[in-house]
């Protein structure tokens, strides 16, 4: 909702092997990801994405930020939550610059 009132088309999913599943159909311009989720993790997701479309730039948000010692791959930002929505704009302007 908050990226809908800044003007940016979002679309949603319940798990890693939907969005997978969804980007085979569609063009995206980003992926924002949780790490904790269903069937797949945003880790996994970041490594499938990064060998599938390897320029689409990818932002985790997890809670559990100190537990990622390594950089993942595929993925340009981690978020902690709670973030601010300031930290998420952040992100996407960098991100998008990126590519």
């Amino acid at each position: 909702m908050m990226l809908e009132f800044d003007g940016h088309e979002v679309v949603t999913v319940s798990s890693g092997p939907k969005a997978l599943e969804l980007l085979n159909q569609h063009d995206f311009d980003l992926v924002i990801t949780d790490f904790s989720m269903p069937d797949m993790n945003g880790t996994e997701l970041a490594r499938e994405l990064q060998v599938r479309k390897p320029h689409l730039p990818v932002i985790m948000v997890t809670a559990f930020k100190e537990r990622l010692t390594e950089p993942v791959p595929g993925v340009q930002t981690v978020i902690s939550k709670p973030f601010l929505l300031e930290n998420l704009r952040a992100a996407i302007g960098k991100a998008l610059q990126q590519n």
